[in-house]
């Protein structure tokens, strides 16, 4: 967070933002500062860097983190990525709720009907305490089919 905020306050001072971003990795690596660190390679030019370190986020992530990391290449119109990584996310956690979730929110984005299917599953495999969140999204993905199923 100190190096994203130290990074909008002089968005030419990479060199800050590395050792702060550094130095949060050293409390602990964690996808999202991982993440950032790719983006602040990749303003640097260092692809062979890049790479590698996306790809040990990758490695290492949770499904939630895998969740996170799909949704916002969805939201960057990567879906080719974002399938990718959602699929990821089946073979490494077939048994978690956020891994249909993903596939949900992928689905109704292109408006295809499987969006159902997996806010089903979703919803089936959510904790007790989550179930109205997800039966909510089952329906809402249902009507918004056409025609609504």
């Amino acid at each position: 967070a100190a190096a994203n905020a130290s990074l909008q306050l002089n968005p030419d001072d990479l060199d800050q933002a590395m050792q702060l971003t550094d130095q949060a990795l050293a409390l602990e690596a964690n996808m999202n500062t991982q993440m950032f660190k790719v983006k602040l390679l990749e303003k640097q030019g260092k692809t062979t860097e890049v790479d590698a370190l996306r790809a040990k986020a990758i490695e290492n992530a949770g499904p939630t983190e895998l969740f996170s990391y799909a949704m916002s290449l969805n939201n960057e119109g990567k879906k080719e990525e974002c399938l990718k990584i959602l699929n990821l996310n089946l073979e490494k956690h077939p048994d978690h709720q956020f891994t249909y979730m993903g596939f949900g929110h992928y689905y109704r984005t292109l408006k295809d009907p499987r969006t159902v299917e997996y806010w089903k599953k979703a919803y089936e495999m959510a904790p007790e305490n989550a179930k109205g969140f997800y039966y909510y999204q089952w329906g809402y993905a249902a009507s918004q089919l056409d025609p609504p199923r």
